[in-house]
């Protein structure tokens, strides 16, 4: 959008989106929807950490720590799921 003074409207809005995170402009029910959209991305596992396989093709270098941090996050994922199995099935009778 041009003005009369040469000077485009978005030159006085990106000051201020610059200065400010994108949060501050939120309604309560964006920011409402944005809290459940974080929880559910913490809870849910993110497979993706593990998958190598475009890396390993192109015959890229996967640095040490990645690996180690991939493990670590899968052992993790493991102890919960183990865990919340353990809580379901503790008072079932099997067999």
């Amino acid at each position: 959008i041009h003005r009369t003074d040469g000077e485009t409207a978005t030159d006085e809005i990106e000051p201020l989106v610059a200065d400010e995170p994108i949060e501050t402009f939120a309604t309560g029910q964006e920011r409402l929807a944005r809290g459940c959209l974080r929880f559910a991305h913490a809870i849910v596992p993110n497979f993706q950490v593990h998958w190598l396989a475009d890396t390993i093709n192109q015959d890229h270098v996967i640095p040490r720590s990645y690996v180690v941090g991939s493990m670590s996050y899968g052992a993790l994922n493991i102890g919960a799921i183990l865990g919340i199995a353990v809580i379901l099935f503790q008072r079932r009778e099997v067999g």
